[in-house]
């Protein structure tokens, strides 16, 4: 029994589908071509706009706006560590009582059911 597809795929539509792609890949390439970055000079610089001059005076203080953004991932940095650390050391406690719960505590029950001689014994050969 073949299996069917859900849907057939013309190769016109692929095409076209291909087409628009390509299309939209190199506009999102050429648009910061046609779009100026403002600069510092450019925001301080005085233009005229119909014959009357105006001062352009930047509205974000980008310098101040960069000093923010740093201390804000120091912020987050310092936080993620601390939990970090925190979860690696309660995830450590889990470990350790995981092993002692599946492989000592197992022993030490198997030693308490030898005979009072035979466990003397023991613990002599595990203190050397």
């Amino acid at each position: 029994m073949k299996i069917r597809p859900i849907e057939k795929n013309d190769k016109k539509t692929v095409k076209i589908k291909l087409l628009l792609l390509l299309i939209l890949i190199i506009v999102g390439f050429f648009i910061p071509v046609f779009i100026k970055k403002p600069t510092e000079e450019n925001l301080k610089k005085n233009g005229e706009v119909f014959g009357e001059a105006i001062s352009i005076t930047p509205i974000i203080n980008f310098k101040e706006l960069e000093k923010q953004g740093n201390q804000l991932k120091e912020q987050i940095l310092g936080e993620t560590a601390a939990f970090v650390s925190q979860t690696a050391s309660s995830a450590g406690n889990t470990v350790s009582s995981f092993i002692y719960d599946s492989t000592i505590k197992p022993i030490m029950d198997q030693i308490q059911k030898l005979p009072k001689n035979q466990q003397e014994k023991v613990k002599k050969q595990i203190c050397k």
